[in-house]
């Protein structure tokens, strides 16, 4: 990964850093990521592809278990510019209504 730091909860990792590596844009290469198939929680995986510049950009990418009936990943990929040193962006594994964690 010439220019970017990646990190992931999935295990083993995804190939993001070889899509990296061949030049494939941040957003693309975290496609086709998947959540852990380890009922009854189905954890989600998160990544993160960071430029590592000051103001620079992140790209982060959620792949969870459909609430539906569906077995396909319902995924989410977000690209964020960040500002000045110290600004940070929370994403979280599990859904919370405050009182229950919930897995989808």
């Amino acid at each position: 990964m010439t220019n970017f730091r990646a990190t992931t909860n999935a295990m083993p990792p995804p190939p993001l850093t070889d899509r990296l590596d061949s030049g494939e844009l941040p957003a693309l290469a975290l496609d086709g990521l998947d959540y852990a198939p380890d009922p009854p929680i189905f954890t989600p995986r998160l990544t993160v592809v960071a430029d590592g510049k000051v103001g620079g950009r992140a790209w982060f990418g959620a792949a969870r278990r459909s609430s539906g009936g569906r077995t396909a990943a319902n995924r989410l990929p977000s690209e964020v510019s960040y500002g000045e040193p110290g600004d940070g962006v929370f994403m979280t594994t599990y859904r919370s209504d405050r009182h229950e964690i919930r897995d989808r």
